[in-house]
Order: C-alpha cells, then structure tokens, then sequence
C-alpha cells in the first residue's frame, strides 16, 4: 500500500496593524453615543470613550507664531492609568507636554518627517530631521500595555494638513505601508488595531495655508497610542477558535443529517 502523502497548510502570514475605523467626526468615533461606546462597548470618561485608553499623544499643530509640537503623557492632572485602564479623564492634549514642546517655524506647504516608537515600556516620539530635530522620550510601565493607536488628522477653513508616507514595523514585520490621512476644512480619523511588542510608526506631517498664517489648534494632528480593553479586541487565536468551532458544529450537524437519511 502506498504510503498517505500529509498535507500541511501552511498559516497565513499574521498582518501587523489593521484599519478597524476610518471617519471624519470625532462624536461619531469617540464620544457616548459614537463607534467606541457603542459598537465597541468601551465604557466613557466624561462622555468621551477616547480618552480613557489614551497612554501617550504626539502632536504637531500651528500655535502663535511657531509651531508647537511634542509628547503628551499622563500625569497627575490628566490621571494615570493606575491600574491599567483606567485613571485617565482628560485628553492628555489638553496639557502642556514633556519639556514644553518646541517652537521653530513651520514652512508652508513643507513635509516634516516624525516617528513614533514603542521599546519596552518606553515610548519616544521625533519630528524633524538636522538642525532643529527634537526627541522626546518617557518611560511608564503601562505603556507596554499599547495595542492601538489612532491618526488624527484636522484643518479649518484656511489650512491643511496631510499625513503621507506613513509607515509601521515591527518585530514581525518590516515597513507596512499604512494609509495617508489628510484634511482641508474637515476632520479625519483613523483607528488601527493589532499591536504587538516593540513597533515604529513614521511619516511626514504636511501643514499648509492660505492667506495669513493660522494660529492656536487651527491645524493639528495627533497620534494617539491607546489601550483597548481586551475584551473590545477578539485575538487572532480567539477567532481561529471560534472558526475551528463553527466547523465542528457543521460536521456533526452534516453527519447527523446523514444519518437521519439513512
């Protein structure tokens, strides 16, 4: 007799991040009666379903006449997220970030590189390249705990903002090209999901404008790195489960069906 030939699938290849969420409302994503609380039953803090899992925000805006930029992180005012998950009650954006941020003028229309990186529990976010480059880093032993982070992305009726070339790695995967994100007079959202140990997340942030120069939150956009509540995230082992169980119940029902033929 000859001998069976086994046959082996061979697993998918695992993708890093997926795009669960993309809008251009910020109620509709984030506050009580939007996406988060309702179709991902994440509990709300002030009405607001974000601000909760937040952890660390880079942010570029115009402000005055320079830019401001930096990471924002929890802190004694904004609430820490002691134990893990909860503890936050107020965007971290609303609070000045870690040495004050920087103040060296936008160029119109002019790409500026940034990254976001996440080594252990600590998180370091760059804008710029040479001269003027600025790093901030911090270290909390919650964010290991990141598994999500949103694009924000918003312009009023005399600016815009684009961010291009976007990018995530980790140690799984080399350079997975994500999505541009950009606005004119309007808001963009995006939510990836599926994050997993040391990651890089990079681009470039384009702020332009018309006529005089916008100032305070005209322009802005913020990459938020968030904790989702497990519960809120189905593992990819927890669907293959689940699919493997379905499959089951399809053979017996088929065999009974079978059966009853007979």
């Amino acid at each position: 007799m000859a001998p069976v030939a086994m046959v082996v699938a061979a697993m998918p290849a695992q993708a890093a991040v997926t795009l669960s969420y993309s809008g251009n409302n910020d109620a509709a994503f984030e506050l009580g009666g939007g996406y988060l609380a309702v179709t991902r039953g994440l509990p709300t803090v002030n009405n607001n379903a974000l601000v909760p899992t937040e952890r660390a925000v880079g942010q570029v805006r115009i402000g005055g006449n320079s830019y401001t930029r930096g990471l924002h992180v929890p802190n004694a005012s904004s609430g820490e997220p002691v134990p893990v998950g909860t503890g936050v009650v107020n965007a971290l954006t609303n609070y000045a970030p870690l040495g004050g941020g920087s103040t060296l003028p936008w160029v119109n229309g002019s790409p500026v590189e940034f990254s976001i990186v996440r080594t252990g529990t600590t998180v370091t976010y760059s804008l710029g390249v040479g001269p003027g480059a600025t790093t901030w880093s911090s270290t909390k032993g919650y964010y290991g705990d990141i598994n999500a982070f949103v694009l924000r992305a918003r312009s009023g009726t005399n600016g815009g903002i684009a961010l291009s070339d976007l990018s995530y790695s980790d140690l799984m995967t080399t350079n997975q090209a994500l999505a541009s994100l950009s606005a004119t007079n309007a808001t963009a959202i995006n939510l990836y999901e599926g994050v997993v140990g040391d990651f890089r997340l990079a681009g470039k942030a384009t702020l332009s404008w018309t006529g005089q120069r916008p100032n305070g939150s005209n322009i802005a956009a913020q990459i938020k790195l968030i904790e989702m509540p497990v519960s809120a995230i189905p593992e990819p082992a927890t669907w293959a489960m689940m699919i493997i169980g379905f499959g089951a119940v399809g053979v017996s029902l088929r065999r009974k069906g079978a059966r009853a033929t007979a």
